[in-house]
């Protein structure tokens, strides 16, 4: 847990601090990263512990990124469209 959080700051410090992102580009920045780390560390942990649930626990984390990737493509999406026909 404390890996994801680590990660998760630092994240967000390389990303508004060092490379001047906007805040909501940063914590969406965070938020990967965070989750990144959360992923190695359940893979890491489960593979140290010899139980072979570490590639599922890797999997399943891929997973969730994979997703969260996806929502957040459409999620832009819609939102370009409502702004465009905003316009309109």
């Amino acid at each position: 847990m404390f890996v994801g959080l680590g990660s998760g700051a630092l994240g967000l410090y390389l990303a508004y601090g060092a490379l001047g992102w906007s805040l909501p580009a940063s914590a969406a920045f965070a938020t990967l990263t965070l989750l990144m780390g959360l992923a190695a560390s359940a893979g890491g942990l489960s593979s140290l512990e010899g139980t072979g649930s570490g590639w599922i626990n890797l999997g399943l984390s891929c997973g969730l990124l994979l997703l969260l990737l996806i929502y957040f493509g459409f999620c832009l999406l819609v939102g370009a469209v409502a702004a465009t026909l905003a316009l309109l």
